[in-house]
């Protein structure tokens, strides 16, 4: 009789225990998906680090191209300073050398007025003898007068007479010749006097008007400039105040999730210890009620496994999610690539404005050096003056460059700006994709607790009428929270129920 009972209760309790290995092999993959998951909550943290050295790496890029900003900054502002200096200077210089050639006109003039005061005095002296000459002139015409009637009493004495009136004749014409020479001298340099200073005085005033106009033209120029790149600097730090923004984002959302992860990982594995302890449960309920539950039994073991297939669709999705977030950091690296180009280029430019500075005031010392002689000839300052403005055109005409690479730097920085709010809102985006996943967890974990999954109920353990109850762990036993210390737990119910079943419970 006992060996029919036996026998009897071994073949009705032959197709449960199939099914109880059968839920432990799910239990197990179960378990190694909860491995896959770790593996891939690694991968997630790897991802995270790989995107903190990338914002590690922008900061490090941004103040490189702060200070590269600052030095620009500094260097046109000495270049200006330096400008300004030799406009100064070769002002000074121009107004000092006006002065030294009024000053030499001057004592030209004044060493001409002697001169001029003496020609007077001969010119009054010669008329005072031209007049002496005149009236000798008019006694010897009636001496001669008197001698012509006189002449034909004194043959003998008119030769002589002849002799000394054409003598005095001559005398009388070359002071005459010689006054008149001497008056359009003293005209002529006169004038040619009056017309020096009057043409030097001209060119003065019209050489201040043009170096008074240079000067204001530079001046305007160089404010232009110093505004522009004010408003550069301004726009570098509307970009620094927003990459600090998106690093602030970044960090907060690193650190919830890190908080998150940590929570739905002890979630996950409180879940699988709930559910470990509901599969032992359900195991000796099973042992309990075999004759009555078996196609309840049946299919809690379908949905359990449907359950499963559904957390491999959310890790599969998962891991989507984290191969997105993969290529959105690769396109962040790409902007970042990027900004270091358009930095780049915004040294080359600097570096060519510099040099165009440069080239500026060679051309300043070399119309210095034009100026300085221009005491030699007068006519050449004029040219000097036009090579001058053709200088200050090229000068113009690179200020006109340096100006639109700024802009064109100015729109390289919007577009960058534009990208990183790109980027945080992709990074929002992955925070909800987060939060969602967590909810569904905590959904599960509800369904798995509240037995709406297709598995029964938790129930008080029943004292069973015609089979010793097996042994199993109560619910609220301390079990380990990571998967590096599942080797700690305490043994299965199959194996307390091979240690610790009695040997005639089925005999």
């Amino acid at each position: 009789m006992h060996t029919f009972v036996h026998e009897h209760l071994m073949s009705i309790l032959k197709p449960f225990a199939e099914h109880v290995k059968e839920l432990e092999k799910q239990v197990r993959s179960v378990r190694d998906e909860q491995i896959a998951q770790s593996v891939g909550v690694g991968a997630v943290t790897a991802a995270q680090k790989s995107l903190e050295e990338a914002s590690a790496c922008l900061k490090l890029d941004l103040t490189k191209v702060k200070s590269n900003v600052a030095r620009s900054h500094e260097d046109v502002t000495k270049l200006i300073e330096v400008f300004s200096q030799a406009n100064q200077e070769r002002q000074e210089k121009l107004r000092k050398q006006f002065d030294e050639e009024i000053l030499d006109v001057r004592s030209s003039l004044n060493s001409m007025l002697p001169q001029q005061e003496d020609t007077r005095s001969r010119v009054v002296s010669l008329e005072s003898k031209a007049q002496v000459t005149a009236d000798q002139l008019k006694a010897d015409a009636f001496t001669l007068q008197h001698l012509q009637e006189a002449c034909e009493l004194n043959k003998f004495c008119f030769h002589g007479l002849s002799d000394r009136l054409e003598v005095t004749k001559t005398q009388g014409e070359a002071t005459q010749s010689e006054l008149q020479r001497l008056k359009t001298v003293e005209s002529c340099h006169h004038q040619e006097a009056v017309d020096t200073i009057a043409r030097l005085t001209r060119r003065l005033d019209h050489t201040d008007s043009k170096v008074k106009h240079n000067h204001e033209d530079i001046s305007r120029t160089a404010a232009a400039l110093g505004i522009r790149l004010d408003s550069a600097e301004k726009g570098l730090t509307s970009v620094e105040e927003a990459i600090a923004a998106l690093d602030a984002n970044m960090q907060a959302t690193l650190l919830q999730y890190d908080k998150e992860q940590a929570s739905e990982e002890s979630k996950q594995m409180n879940a699988l210890e709930r559910l470990a302890h509901h599969v032992h449960r359900i195991r000796e309920e099973l042992v309990e009620i075999a004759a009555k539950n078996h196609a309840e039994a049946t299919e809690g073991i379908s949905k359990v496994a449907a359950a499963a297939g559904a957390n491999r669709d959310k890790l599969q999705l998962h891991d989507a999610h984290l191969g997105t977030l993969d290529g959105r950091t690769m396109v962040l690296e790409q902007g970042l690539e990027q900004t270091k180009a358009h930095c780049s280029d915004l040294d080359r430019a600097l570096d060519s404005y510099g040099t165009r500075m440069r080239s500026a005031e060679d051309e300043i010392r070399d119309l210095i050096y034009c100026k300085v002689q221009m005491s030699a000839d007068v006519d050449e300052l004029q040219d000097s003056s036009q090579k001058v403005k053709t200088r200050l055109r090229i000068a113009e005409d690179g200020l006109q460059a340096a100006q639109a690479d700024i802009r064109s730097q100015g729109s390289a920085i919007a577009r960058t700006e534009d990208e990183l709010v790109n980027t945080t809102s992709r990074l929002d985006l992955a925070h909800e994709y987060w939060n969602g996943f967590g909810r569904g967890l905590q959904d599960t974990e509800q369904l798995v607790t509240e037995g709406k999954s297709g598995m029964p109920a938790q129930k008080e353990p029943q004292r069973p009428r015609a089979l010793p109850a097996l042994p199993f762990t109560p619910l609220n036993s301390a079990r380990p929270h990571s998967m590096g210390t599942t080797a700690n737990r305490p043994e299965s119910s199959m194996d307390g129920e091979r240690k610790l079943r009695p040997a005639s419970s089925l005999a």
